[in-house]
């Protein structure tokens, strides 16, 4: 790593402003630190500075800047940093972390520079930081060969070229008990402005996001497409196409007694008879079924009504309540929200409902925030994180998505 970044140092600021890769980059981690508390990072491979503006704060006391090249570091030197950096000449496989106290540790460009990732990830999971982010450039299979292309340096560059797949990451992160909580990905360029795989920056926290859905689900089903909320995150696009009941039953029918179902939208309550239509037929089937849902259906006319209806077999009520579907509401539409939340709360409590509170993106600490001094922080127990996933594919499930057209796909879509 150390020889060949010497090597880039002289164009790599020209290098990073031409193909635009630094703007991308700090724009992904100013995104996956949006809301984090930390006083104090350790960035592998900080080079010539490019990312610290990512991850600035009002908080953050120091910044453990790490880099074997003594020629990016005099770049670093020579643009005058911010105050709050500590360099450190050294490889980071041969650095005493112990002797370091960090929140965040950031790899930005780095990872797969290193000789060893694996290991070094390990290092840094024993320290115990808050929060991991890992931000490299990620190719389809097959493409890789493309590194550095257009870069007079380009068979350095490909000859020290050493990545990990993210799939092989996540696996050690896990071990190590660290999660994915927010996974971006953009497409990126070269210095001749042709395509360059992408950006892949993935924030890891230690909370375990909820993954019922996509692991034990045989059918995930979408009913409708129409929606009463304007989230920038969604992935679906609204419209008023409803699923075929034929599909619905067809592909039910192919289920057991016990399999687990998830019904969705769009909003699935919105449907008028999302009820008699949806959820009977899967309960005399003998299913358990996930309901996936705003929370629109709560303090409606027939809301009673509904409510004695979930009570009936083994439902779960999943409703995604977070900052993304608080959204552009003012104060006095937000505590109203809250309040409307609690109040099923209480309500299922008392009838024995299965449910939960999911939160989109929110580690427990954001969580623990975002609902401090409201209703619902009694219920603080029912409130599980997911993984925000800027490319829904990226998701993995093990049964099958039938969609509101009635095709059916092996990945949400």
């Amino acid at each position: 790593m150390k020889a060949m970044f010497d090597v880039l140092a002289e164009n790599y600021n020209k290098t990073m402003r031409t193909n635009k890769q630094h703007l991308l980059l700090i724009n992904h981690l100013k995104h996956v630190c949006d809301g984090l508390e930390y006083s104090s990072v350790l960035d592998v491979g900080i080079g010539t500075g490019k990312s610290v503006t990512g991850y600035l704060n009002d908080k953050l006391k120091v910044i453990y800047g790490v880099d074997p090249s003594v020629s990016m570091l005099k770049i670093l030197k020579e643009n005058k940093p911010d105050k709050r950096i500590k360099i450190i000449n050294k490889n980071i496989e041969d650095l005493n972390l112990n002797k370091h106290h960090f929140d965040l540790a950031v790899f930005a460009f780095s990872l797969s520079w290193l000789k060893e990732p694996i290991n070094t990830l390990k290092k840094i999971c024993k320290r115990k930081p808050t929060y991991i982010i890992i931000s490299e450039q990620v190719f389809e299979k097959g493409e890789a060969v493309n590194i550095g292309k257009g870069h007079p340096q380009k068979e350095l560059i490909t000859k020290s070229y050493n990545p990990t797949p993210s799939t092989e990451v996540d696996s050690v992160m896990k071990k190590q008990g660290y999660f994915p909580l927010i996974v971006l990905k953009d497409d990126m360029q070269d210095t001749e402005n042709n395509p360059s795989g992408k950006l892949m920056t993935i924030l890891y926290t230690k909370t375990e996001p909820d993954n019922t859905v996509y692991e034990k689900t045989k059918l995930i089903v979408q009913i409708n497409l129409i929606c009463n909320k304007n989230c920038p995150a969604c992935y679906r696009q609204k419209g008023e196409e409803t699923l075929s009941l034929k599909r619905f039953n067809e592909e039910i029918s192919k289920l057991s007694t016990g399999d687990m179902i998830s019904i969705r939208g769009g909003e699935p309550t919105l449907y008028k008879k999302w009820l008699e239509d949806y959820i009977e037929p899967s309960l005399r089937k003998g299913l358990k079924i996930a309901i996936d849902t705003n929370g629109q259906f709560i303090d409606r006319q027939n809301y009673k009504e509904v409510l004695e209806k979930l009570m009936r077999g083994k439902i779960t009520v999943r409703i995604s309540f977070d900052e993304i579907h608080l959204e552009g509401l003012n104060s006095k539409e937000r505590a109203k929200e809250f309040e409307k939340m609690a109040m099923f709360a209480k309500d299922a409590e008392k009838r024995g409902i299965s449910f939960g509170f999911y939160a989109l993106g929110m580690d427990k600490q954001k969580i623990n925030k975002f609902i401090e001094g409201t209703p619902l922080q009694e219920f603080n127990k029912m409130f599980h994180s997911l993984t925000l996933y800027e490319d829904i594919s990226d998701i993995k499930i093990k049964g099958k998505y039938l969609k509101v057209n009635g095709e059916i796909e092996k990945n949400i879509s």
